[in-house]
């Protein structure tokens, strides 16, 4: 019984580190960054909140924006997903939104220069003008805020009309 309990632990630890599937993942270079997210079934809960804070307007204009759209397993993992995702918290949940979106376009291969030229560690600034930083661990890319929380980019580089989508596998937040 023992075994089959540390088995099943085992598994639940290993899902929730599992890699997006590009499949969950759709992305078209001619289209703006919202009109792709909604296409996109692994970021539905993204996509609600920025819908429901308006974040989505600022998305649809002309960028260049560099955004880290976390899955939905990440808003699933938050203590009360639930109330954090609802109409209640909209003014706290717009600035969360906004920390995750750069003014311009970050590609991998950007940050990974950024990183190797500061010292292993870059800094961005984003449109809550808090910071997020980024680093490497072996070759994946980690962001984390400024409290701490921090995740990997699970599927870089999703080019867009008006900038680039990074899919992480966490909710960012500003302080």
């Amino acid at each position: 019984m023992k075994t089959i309990q540390t088995a099943a632990l085992l598994l639940i630890a290993g899902a929730s580190f599992a890699q997006v599937k590009p499949a969950a993942i759709s992305m078209n270079a001619s289209r703006a960054i919202v009109d792709n997210v909604v296409q996109s079934p692994a970021l539905s809960d993204f996509l609600g909140a920025i819908k429901q804070t308006g974040v989505s307007n600022t998305l649809t204009a002309a960028g260049p924006f560099t955004v880290f759209a976390p899955v939905d397993s990440a808003f699933n993992a938050l203590p009360d997903a639930e109330k954090f995702l609802s109409k209640d918290n909209t003014t706290a949940l717009r600035k969360v939104m906004f920390h995750h979106v750069v003014t311009g376009k970050w590609l991998a291969s950007n940050l990974d220069e950024a990183i190797r030229k500061n010292g292993g560690k870059t800094q961005l600034r984003t449109l809550t003008g808090q910071a997020l930083y980024v680093t490497k661990k072996g070759t994946q890319f980690v962001v984390s805020d400024e409290k701490g929380n921090s995740g990997v980019i699970q599927y870089a580089d999703q080019p867009q009309k008006n900038g680039v989508v990074h899919v992480i596998n966490t909710v960012l937040f500003p302080k």
